[in-house]
């Protein structure tokens, strides 16, 4: 039943061969394209990443790996939907309004903050003396006068923390540019027209 089961798959595809469905079938030249994606990202996958290997991808992009940046911070906001804003957030004695997410930001990521203010903002803030307040800083949701209480730098953390993910972005970027290289190659070996 085994030999019967072989002789019958290579007949089916021998016929499809001639029938041009490898050429022609849209799904099948999609598959045989998976196919060879595939063998070509792996041709190189190698062995293992060595520490050394590990630490040396750490260096070329630490802060890949590394916590991020805290800051700790008040602030006094004023909506552009209200008149004289701009006057309004240049006396220091004005209070400001009621600000949605509150005034206070007790260890909010720099990520966090640019995503939340905008990346002008985040910037600005990040840069700001610590306990003195700010001139007017602009986000995406108004102006502000910002103090900021504390910040932590981003830490690169110890190689075992982060050794699982360094692996995982290594054996990508091997399987990336192995396909590139395994590419190129066939390439050199065809001559192809586009109608």
């Amino acid at each position: 039943a085994l030999v019967q089961h072989y002789i019958n798959e290579e007949i089916l595809l021998r016929e499809g061969r001639a029938r041009g469905m490898g050429t022609s079938d849209p799904v099948i030249r999609r598959r045989i394209v998976q196919q060879m994606t595939l063998l070509l990202e792996e041709a190189d996958s190698g062995k293992a990443p060595t520490l050394d290997e590990i630490q040396a991808w750490i260096n070329t992009e630490p802060q890949r790996y590394s916590t991020p940046l805290y800051i700790s911070f008040e602030h006094v906001f004023f909506s552009r939907s209200k008149a004289g804003y701009q006057m309004r957030a240049a006396d220091k004695n004005n209070k400001g309004e009621a600000f949605p997410l509150g005034r206070f930001f007790p260890a909010i990521t720099f990520p966090k903050l640019s995503e939340q203010f905008g990346a002008d903002f985040a910037n600005a803030v990040a840069k700001q003396k610590i306990k003195q307040w700010s001139g007017v800083l602009k986000s995406t949701l108004g102006l502000h006068r910002v103090k900021v209480h504390d910040r932590v730098d981003g830490q690169l953390p110890p190689v075992a923390q982060v050794r699982a993910k360094v692996i995982k972005d290594m054996v990508a970027a091997r399987r990336k540019l192995s396909f590139k290289t395994g590419l190129q190659t066939l390439r050199e070996r065809y001559t192809l027209s586009v109608p």
